[in-house]
């Protein structure tokens, strides 16, 4: 136990202390190729609005809100309930189901590459 503290003691020492200084090249005595991009001021990128902004954003926020208020909470207390032989037994039927798929697959009924029409 003893180990096992000093250890994680240890690695949040290391990690804690992984700041470096960064380091910025000084480019401006540079005249080989490519120097003129180096002295090119930099412009912002174009802006192209987007039409379907506001749809995009909405399907974003009710996709994140169900994964934190519904998808989440469900999964902690699947976790807590179910054992873990239980949750293994399913994962392995739910693979099972897709097996007729695989094997029409590997026997040439469904085609490997997406072919479109030119």
């Amino acid at each position: 136990m003893k180990d096992w503290i000093s250890a994680n003691v240890v690695v949040a020492l290391l990690l804690s202390s992984c700041t470096y200084p960064v380091k910025r090249a000084d480019w401006s005595h540079y005249h080989g190729p490519g120097a003129d991009l180096f002295r090119q001021e930099e412009v912002p990128p174009p802006y192209f609005p987007d039409p379907v902004e506001p749809v995009n954003r909405t399907v974003a926020a009710v996709n994140f809100a169900q994964l934190r208020y519904l998808i989440d909470p469900l999964s902690s207390g699947y976790r807590f309930v179910v054992p873990p032989p239980v949750r293994r037994s399913v994962s392995h039927f739910s693979e099972n189901l897709v097996y007729p798929r695989r094997l029409l697959a590997n026997l040439g009924f469904f085609p490997t590459k997406v072919r479109f029409l030119s």
